[in-house]
């Protein structure tokens, strides 16, 4: 069987390479396409995953003049190597040409967001496979499995963290650190708690780590010179193993809070309401799981971060850990083995 996976982002990378090394073990030929956007292709060549090149990235409304390249790009593959299925987490341009050589599309999706994209991949999909804890209601294609996407790359199975992250990262060995993550500093000048801007809050929260342990920023484009020289760096596909023996995470970015949950690591997700109140898999791992600590901006404490900061609850994680991964399918295994049994109903 002929699989092609669209990977536009550097999460479906994650997502898919363990599924696409189950189903390459399993004798089937997998093809990839990868957008320019970020490090993707960064990251599948240092996992060593053939691909072909896909469009560029385009920003703000020149996006929708990105979507007839990508379609004609993924038209040609699926045509040329006689594709049986194709996956993505929600790609309008694979779902189109998918329908139109009559073989099935599945979108793996487990975010409530982008609407927008969803009108234009859903009616084309033949199943949109997302978390059980998703508060979205995608209509009849819908197919939920127990799971969330982070657990397709860091289960134990999948996932042996590097023993030698520490001197790779220049931290001695009796050193703890923590790492504070920064989506994007230039985006976040919005004041957001009574006269504070979510910068002001980034720079309260170094400070506040700082008091306790060694810290490493993990950030995208630049930092303010106090904060730079602090920054974290390693390969991109190391990122997982460092906050694996992190004494605390904080993220103002959903992927690396719930990553670090997940890992078992104190997890701390600061963010605006709408995100921590509204997403299925951050209620998850907060509320159904003791994995995942939320702090609203707009009602930003520096006792709340301090709180959680001298309460991490190591013990009481890791047993939430287990019970997670006892509750939970191979998400890995479920999309490898869901791309078998609709390429073979084709």
């Amino acid at each position: 069987m002929r699989i092609l996976f669209d990977i536009g982002h550097p999460a479906h990378v994650h997502l898919f390479r363990n599924a696409q090394k189950i189903l390459i073990e399993d004798g089937h030929q997998v093809f990839s396409i990868a957008r320019e956007k970020e490090i993707t292709r960064q990251l599948l060549d240092l996992y060593k995953i053939d691909y072909s090149l896909g469009t560029r990235q385009r920003k703000g409304l020149k996006a929708i003049f990105e979507l007839l390249p990508w379609f004609l790009k993924v038209n040609k593959l699926i045509r040329k190597n006689l594709i049986n299925v194709t996956a993505s987490i929600g790609s309008p341009a694979s779902a189109w040409a998918s329908r139109i050589n009559g073989i099935p599309h599945l979108a793996f999706n487990d975010t409530e967001t982008a609407p927008e994209q969803r009108i234009l991949y859903a009616p084309f999909s033949d199943k949109i496979f997302t978390p059980r804890c998703l508060f979205g209601d995608f209509g009849k294609k819908q197919e939920r499995y127990e799971g969330i996407h982070d657990l397709a790359y860091l289960r134990p199975e999948h996932f042996k963290p590097d023993p030698l992250i520490k001197k790779k990262l220049g931290v001695k060995k009796e050193e703890v650190y923590a790492i504070l993550r920064l989506v994007s500093w230039n985006a976040t000048h919005d004041v957001v708690s009574q006269s504070k801007t979510s910068q002001a809050i980034s720079f309260e929260l170094f400070q506040l780590l700082q008091d306790r342990y060694k810290v490493l920023v993990s950030a995208e484009g630049e930092l303010p010179l106090e904060l730079e020289k602090f920054r974290l760096n390693i390969p991109f596909h190391q990122i997982h193993d460092a906050m694996a023996f992190a004494e605390v995470i904080v993220s103002d970015g959903a992927t690396m809070a719930t990553e670090a949950a997940v890992l078992g690591r104190p997890s701390i997700y600061t963010s605006i309401s709408r995100y921590i109140n509204q997403l299925g898999c951050i209620k998850y791992l907060s509320k159904d799981y003791k994995l995942l600590d939320t702090i609203t901006l707009e009602d930003y404490q520096t006792e709340q971060v301090i709180h959680l900061l001298d309460n991490l609850r190591m013990k009481e994680r890791q047993a939430e850990r287990i019970r997670l991964l006892n509750a939970t399918i191979d998400v890995s295994q479920f999309i490898a083995e869901m791309c078998v049994k609709y390429g073979h109903n084709k």
